[in-house]
């Protein structure tokens, strides 16, 4: 689908920036020692042994996909896996530090420092941002109906201060928007009014997270 063939294409760039000017070359002339230096490059940027492992595989798939087309005689990546194999650990994901949200919000625009600073208060992940609607938000008594996307159940969220301000000032810079958004149910609507796309949303927050180092 467009999701894995952009992922194919991103870990394919990222390898060919590695390269450097041998990006040029055939690819006949890549070698495990170049995939191993791509490998060691994706380790030194601080990523999870998961994520080395997956893109390593995605190169593993073009290199093989290029031997049925004749283009190279070898899988480069089958070598550097015998003499170095990967393995993956799992890891354990930990919320933002107030430090890193500050550096989040530097990194944003106007838009995405209300869904941040959302997010960082309630815990909602990017998929129940996109689906929250006005109704379930109630000032009155300082609650919000909490939909979870993921199990199915829904419950009862107390708005703090800092919660209540971002929903109040982001319904007041709806209000002075496009009729379709003033009038969206959702709370953070696209342009025209309709409900936001969470794999989109994922692709800003990484290009965020990069920007803020």
């Amino acid at each position: 689908n467009g999701n894995t063939q952009e992922r194919y294409q991103l870990v394919v760039d990222r390898f060919l920036s590695c390269m450097g000017k041998k990006s040029k070359a055939l690819i006949s002339n890549i070698s495990h020692r170049d995939i191993l230096r791509f490998i060691k490059s994706r380790k030194d940027a601080g990523l999870a042994s998961k994520t080395v492992l997956v893109d390593t595989k995605v190169l593993g798939t073009a290199f093989r996909l290029a031997k049925r087309l004749g283009l190279s005689q070898h899988n480069p990546v089958d070598k550097a896996q015998a003499l170095k194999p990967l393995k993956s650990t799992s890891s354990v994901r930990e919320p933002f530090t107030p430090e890193q949200v500050s550096d989040l919000l530097k990194a944003a625009d106007e838009e995405w420092k209300t869904v941040i600073m959302f997010g960082y208060f309630t815990g909602a992940r990017l998929q129940d941002c996109a689906s929250m609607q006005w109704d379930d938000v109630d000032f009155k008594h300082s609650v919000i109906m909490k939909r979870n996307t993921k199990s199915g159940k829904d419950k009862s969220l107390r708005m703090s201060k800092e919660v209540t301000t971002i929903l109040m000032d982001q319904r007041t810079l709806l209000d002075s928007e496009t009729d379709a958004m003033r009038n969206s149910v959702f709370v953070f609507p696209r342009r025209d009014g309709g409900k936001r796309n969470p794999d989109g949303w994922r692709k800003n927050v990484k290009e965020i997270c990069i920007r803020a180092g």
